[in-house]
């Protein structure tokens, strides 16, 4: 028979419970008073919780409310955590990663110091941008002071070391920096927390499940936003391949899958925008090409097959726009990005109608309501890529004038002013430029009209690695 788990042994009574099971120890304190009254030496008790609790602790709490199982906690504190709970949060969250926000952040937060002080952090920027006339919100002192406590925390020996918790922090302290324009900053911290997720021991099954994707999501905002390849390893795809004939479980497989075939495009684009002053080596990226095309397609047979065996929410169905959207930019990318003259995007003008097509979808359903069910202010932040930097891939590549029109207007009347690490208004500023631009070196050139009659850009006048950093402050 074992110890009730409701009492607690000095070692020297505990040893003697389990060897030869006779009496109990009667937890006098400080010493054991059978272990003093037989003049043995009591070897104490084991030190108090401190309310630390392991990872998979963290996971199996019950959801929480806003009182936390931490001491030393201020009103204010409360009611930033309070806010995030019932506004922020709700806010911040998309299709996929709403369970990640609503529970898991506050599950975790709730018990952990350093979590805890990231997520009051995140919740005050989060309250001064959606209520920046506010003056009873969080100052600047509260927001910077538990952010230091975070970062100091996050390597204090109290967290045992607990990569899960380091890892969980990097997103919260990526989604404070954005939210305060800080880019490099945000980026940094996905940086070292993909260092971290694949070079340190004791990262858990959950985290690799979870947090991993999403770092690898945030990683390729390296090449979205500087035209290089994301920080991934070069192995890391390898056991990560989806197997033919496969069939996902969930649309949350489908998106986790897509996102590693994704890195892998955007690391082949990369490498092919590093190479392309040297057009001899583009032969050597032929097989990486049709590695990449071989897992799209690999991947859309496994999701096609999932979407026939099930019945869709009306929460799949937008998600499942999304994955078709990122699906169709991986495929269109992928295959074109060899072709210098880019003349190549012309031949998928029905992939760039569907894609418009769907970002106009989704973003009719984002502008009418929200997690929440209430109306968007049009002053939100969303967290991770979502159809922003997407649709300025269509404004920016498709030559067609009527369909990057649309793509341009689309991306203007997006519901959030921030996704993830990027503003609305210096993404349509980048694409407008590009669009002004081989337009206006158009109308100076007559150009060879296609079989409709429609003026295209000629080859000379494209710009075929636009980038985030070449423009200006969007208020420019």
């Amino acid at each position: 028979m074992k110890p009730p788990s409701q009492e607690t042994y000095c070692s020297a009574d505990k040893l003697t419970f389990v060897s030869a099971r006779k009496v109990k120890c009667d937890e006098g304190r400080p010493h054991c008073n059978r272990c003093t009254s037989t003049s043995r030496t009591c070897g104490g008790y084991p030190p108090q919780s401190k309310q630390i609790f392991t990872w998979d602790d963290l996971l199996r709490r019950a959801t929480i409310g806003v009182t936390p199982k931490l001491t030393d906690i201020s009103e204010e504190e409360c009611r930033s955590v309070d806010f995030y709970r019932h506004t922020a949060g709700p806010r911040m969250a998309n299709w996929f990663d709403s369970s990640f926000w609503n529970h898991t952040v506050l599950q975790v937060s709730t018990s952990n110091p350093t979590a805890w002080h990231a997520l009051v952090t995140l919740s005050a920027v989060c309250e001064r941008r959606i209520r920046p006339g506010d003056t009873g919100g969080a100052t600047e002192n509260f927001i910077f002071q538990h952010y230091n406590l975070s970062l100091r925390k996050i390597a204090s020996s109290s967290e045992n070391g607990d990569i899960n918790i380091a890892l969980l922090a990097c997103i919260i302290f990526f989604s404070i920096e954005a939210l305060l324009g800080q880019k490099h900053a945000a980026l940094n911290h996905i940086r070292h927390g993909m260092i971290m997720l694949y070079s340190s021991p004791g990262v858990s099954d959950w985290t690799w499940e979870y947090l991993a994707p999403i770092f690898l999501r945030l990683g390729c905002n390296d090449f979205l936003l500087h035209g290089m390849g994301p920080l991934l390893p070069s192995n890391h795809a390898q056991h990560q391949t989806t197997p033919t004939d496969h069939l996902f479980a969930s649309i949350e497989e489908s998106r986790r899958q897509l996102d590693i075939i994704f890195a892998q495009v955007a690391r082949f684009v990369g490498r092919v925008n590093v190479t392309r002053p040297q057009t001899k080596r583009f032969t050597e990226l032929h097989e990486t090409q049709n590695q990449v095309l071989s897992q799209l397609d690999n991947w859309q047979l496994a999701h096609i097959n999932r979407v026939l065996l099930s019945t869709l929410t009306e929460d799949d169905a937008g998600a499942q726009a999304i994955l078709r959207v990122i699906f169709l930019v991986s495929k269109v990318w992928t295959k074109c990005i060899l072709d210098l003259s880019e003349m190549s995007y012309d031949y998928y003008l029905d992939e760039f109608k569907e894609m418009v097509r769907l970002s106009v979808e989704i973003l009719d359903e984002q502008s009418r309501t929200e997690c929440t069910g209430k109306l968007i202010d049009g002053n939100e932040y969303l967290f991770e890529v979502e159809m922003l930097p997407l649709m300025c891939f269509m404004a920016t590549k498709c030559r067609d004038f009527e369909i990057r029109m649309q793509a341009l207007r689309a991306m203007e009347r997006s519901v959030a002013a921030k996704q993830d690490n990027w503003e609305l208004r210096r993404l349509c500023l980048l694409a407008s430029s590009v669009i002004d631009r081989e337009i206006a070196v158009d109308i100076g050139d007559p150009g060879n009209p296609d079989e409709t009659g429609r003026r295209l850009p000629p080859s000379q006048a494209r710009v075929r690695t636009p980038c985030i950093r070449d423009i200006g402050p969007p208020n420019a």
